[in-house]
């Protein structure tokens, strides 16, 4: 799953970032992954500290299928919109509260991951772990996943309301 759908503004220029699985200690940490030379690469953040290259054994790529045999389509919203549950049809793709995110560092766009039970968002870049917490994370982009929405991607909050029954 490509995030923002996109190649995104990174510090090393346009990059496409999949949205990335690993577990630390049995801990899951949400990163990211990229094409690095023909070979994948990845970045995830624990314990405020980086891990990548050889430190990261064996990880899992999200994959995005067509709705139609799966059932359900993935967009992407702000964490202020995400964040709030009631009378919507999509929630955060997460594993024990942890949602991969994009995080907006002028004028860059690196994919990182959010803690939705703590509001606490970590991206890692060169070795330099950078977090964000509270009123901080309001804009940054969580990916989702929706169950009734035609084709969601790229759509804002409003034009998803407007495509559930229940609008």
């Amino acid at each position: 799953m490509k995030a923002l759908n996109r190649p995104l503004n990174t510090p090393k220029g346009e990059q496409e970032q999949f949205v990335s699985l690993w577990y630390r200690h049995g801990k899951p940490c949400m990163g990211r992954a990229w094409n690095s030379n023909g070979k994948i690469d990845a970045s995830f953040v624990d314990a405020g500290h980086e891990f990548t290259g050889h430190l990261v054994g064996s990880m899992q790529m999200l994959v995005e299928l067509p709705a139609t045999a799966v059932g359900f389509e993935y967009c992407w919203l702000p964490y202020k919109e995400a964040s709030v549950y009631m009378d919507k049809d999509f929630a955060p793709v997460h594993m024990s509260y942890v949602a991969p995110c994009v995080i907006q560092l002028d004028p860059y766009e690196i994919l990182g991951s959010v803690n939705l039970k703590h509001e606490r968002a970590e991206v890692a870049i060169d070795g330099r772990v950078m977090t964000l917490e509270g009123p901080k994370i309001r804009e940054l982009m969580v990916h989702l996943s929706n169950s009734r929405c035609s084709s969601c991607s790229g759509r804002t909050f409003e034009a998803l309301r407007a495509l559930s029954p229940n609008a």
